[in-house]
């Protein structure tokens, strides 16, 4: 199983305090059969000191791994808060340096969907639509010009199970 949105990454956002908390993570992820991990840190800000320090902890974080004997392969990649500035920024990291970037966005959009998958793709990046089951805007056309323009979706576990409120709920007996 991979996932492919988690913040483990240590001492760079809202996820982990600290590298130990970041292998406890891990070893959770292990334990519910979690074979790929691709680390998400936010990106709201594209100076290149964050994404070095960034790039830093993921290779201290994949040394640690490697010196517990941990059964699990990391990924570097990113999630990058949707703005128009982020489409022309050259430090939007992009999953495992693929053409694949997960892109998270604000609770209103005022650029369709459609528009900013397009832009995306003109950049030959392929976006991956961060927690789709958050944005209440989002209908189910908009998942199918999400897919005919190039883009893919990501949903939360907690949403698929139910976990995390009567609104995702209904988005899940929908799909």
């Amino acid at each position: 199983m991979i996932d492919l949105h988690c913040h483990i990454l240590h001492e760079i956002d809202d996820g982990s305090a600290n590298i130990e908390m970041s292998i406890e993570m891990i070893k959770k992820q292990i334990n519910d059969g979690v074979t790929t991990v691709v680390l998400t840190p936010h990106m709201r800000s594209f100076k290149p000191e964050k994404v070095s320090k960034i790039r830093h902890n993921f290779e201290q974080l994949k040394e640690k791994v490697k010196e517990q004997n941990l059964d699990v392969r990391l990924l570097l990649g990113s999630e990058v808060y949707y703005t128009k500035e982020s489409l022309s920024n050259k430090h939007l990291m992009t999953i495992e340096n693929t053409s694949y970037v997960l892109v998270e966005f604000s609770t209103i959009l005022e650029t369709p969907i459609e528009e900013i998958v397009y832009n995306f793709r003109t950049l030959k990046i392929r976006p991956i639509v961060a927690h789709v089951e958050r944005y209440g805007y989002l209908k189910k056309k908009d998942y199918t010009e999400i897919k005919k323009t190039g883009g893919l979706i990501q949903v939360n576990s907690s949403a698929i199970l139910g976990l995390d409120g009567y609104k995702r709920k209904k988005w899940r007996a929908i799909y």
